[in-house]
């Protein structure tokens, strides 16, 4: 028997850092986060504008539970 296992509760929390699995609704944050030091890496553009980003967010995160 295999059950479904579902990370979408767990979060990792300290007094500076909370990590947790990207939600569509975490979109405006990520994408004012985005800066030249981190897009030299990327392979591609980033979205142009938060509305873009959004829709590469909600797509990313998957159906919400």
């Amino acid at each position: 028997m295999t059950a479904e296992w579902d990370a979408s509760s767990i979060e990792i929390k300290s007094q500076r850092l909370r990590l947790k699995l990207f939600a569509a609704d975490d979109a405006a944050d990520v994408f004012a986060a985005i800066t030249p030091a981190i897009t030299r890496f990327m392979q591609w553009e980033p979205p142009r504008s938060p509305a873009a980003f959004a829709e590469v967010m909600a797509i990313l995160a998957g159906p919400d539970p």
